[in-house]
């Protein structure tokens, strides 16, 4: 699971890693996901379906124009040879929300390298 549903995800800080963002140019998306970590309630509402977490599958959604875009994204992530997960990540073991959030704008926007460019206002619609 991307956090234990039964608890709140984690309070008062997005405890994401930066140093992705200011390398690789998706700090306008972290800084969205910074801000919904400070509410719980819209970040569970980001996660249409959790059923399949036991076979890594999530169903998200992502505000597009003006509807909600259901996505559906596995866990598997890219990591690099030490297992560390490549892009945007938790600073809490076993946390997953933030990169299967991440990897749902990739799949929306054609990939990571699209991530690139973008502006928090549109990503918190």
């Amino acid at each position: 699971m991307p956090w234990n549903f039964r608890g709140p995800p984690p309070r008062g800080r997005a405890s994401i890693a930066y140093e992705w963002a200011l390398c690789c140019g998706d700090a306008w998306l972290l800084g969205a996901l910074a801000t919904v970590a400070t509410n719980p309630a819209l970040l569970r509402h980001l996660f249409v379906s959790v059923r399949g977490c036991h076979l890594g599958v999530y169903t998200v959604q992502l505000w597009v124009g003006d509807s909600w875009v259901p996505l559906t994204v596995d866990d598997r992530l890219p990591c690099d040879a030490a297992g560390v997960l490549m892009y945007a990540r938790s600073g809490r073991a076993g946390e997953l929300w933030i990169p299967l959030l991440e990897k749902a704008w990739a799949k929306l926007l054609g990939g990571y390298d699209a991530l690139r460019v973008g502006h928090v206002p549109n990503a918190l619609r």
